[in-house]
C-alpha cells in the first residue's frame, strides 16, 4: 500500500483526462490552502488569479475561478477583518438612543448623533 497515490492525487490526475469544468475545479481544490492563506492574508481573488495565471498554474478565466472558490472556499469568521466601531450596528444602535458618550467624543472625527443638542442649535 506504500507505492498507492492518495485519493487527492487521484482524482486531480483523472480530472485532467475529463473535461475542462473538472479539470478547473479540481485544480482549485488542490491550491485550496494556499487561496484562503492568500485571502486569510488580506489578497483579493483577483491579485491570486493574476498571480496564479502569470505562473501558468491555473489556465482558465478569472470568473471561473471566483466561482469555484465561492463554492469551494467560505469566508471564516475570523479571517474577516475587525469592523470599525463607529460603523457596527450595534454601535450605531447605541447612538440613536443617547446622545454622544464621552469615550466618542475623545475621538477625532466626525460622529454622528441623531439626537439634537439643545445647546448646539441655537
Amino acid at each position: 500500500m506504500g507505492g498507492k497515490k492518495s485519493l487527492s492525487v487521484r482524482v486531480q490526475e483523472r480530472a485532467q483526462r475529463v473535461l475542462p469544468a473538472a479539470r478547473n475545479r479540481a485544480q482549485v481544490v488542490a491550491l485550496r490552502k494556499e487561496i484562503e492563506q492568500a485571502i486569510t492574508d488580506g489578497c483579493t481573488l483577483a491579485m491570486i488569479w493574476n498571480t496564479l495565471h502569470e505562473e501558468g498554474t491555473i489556465v482558465f478565466g478569472y470568473e471561473t475561478f471566483r466561482a469555484h472558490v465561492r463554492q469551494l472556499i467560505r469566508p471564516h469568521p475570523e479571517a474577516r477583518p475587525p469592523s470599525h466601531p463607529a460603523t457596527t450596528p450595534s454601535r450605531r444602535l447605541t447612538n440613536t438612543t443617547k446622545p454622544a458618550s464621552s469615550e466618542t467624543e475623545k475621538h477625532s472625527g466626525f460622529v454622528f448623533n441623531p439626537v439634537p443638542n439643545e445647546e448646539e442649535l441655537y
